[in-house]
């Protein structure tokens, strides 16, 4: 299982992380060979890959997708895990959803040995 530290953004001590994006950010120093390279050679060796991700908070930047977010009765953003949570009633963050799990399952679920 992958936890956060594949993202090419994810600077050690950084509490809020409204800029992150879990599919285009992948850090190639890390992991230079990329994510279905990855996920092709953990499933060489018989398991399965898997990725920890919050795409509820995640979804990238606050500024650029105003609209994506919930907010409360004052027009503040609301909080989960310390981020923006996503307002999944919204069909462009349906359409979101879509696009990353689409991407992650190219990566782990359609590999060929």
């Amino acid at each position: 299982m992958l936890d956060e530290g594949y993202d090419g953004k994810n600077n050690v001590g950084q509490s809020v992380r409204e800029d992150h994006n879990w599919i285009g950010e992948w850090d190639r120093e890390k992991f230079p060979h990329g994510p279905k390279w990855l996920a092709t050679f953990i499933k060489s060796k018989g398991l399965r890959a898997g990725l920890w991700l919050v795409p509820n908070a995640y979804a990238g930047a606050l500024e650029q997708h105003p609209g994506w977010y919930l907010r409360d009765k004052e027009g503040k953003v609301i909080r989960d895990y310390n981020t923006p949570a996503l307002d999944s009633t919204n069909p462009e963050v349906v359409n979101f959803l879509k696009k990353l799990f689409t991407t992650l399952d190219d990566w782990v679920l359609n590999i060929t040995s």
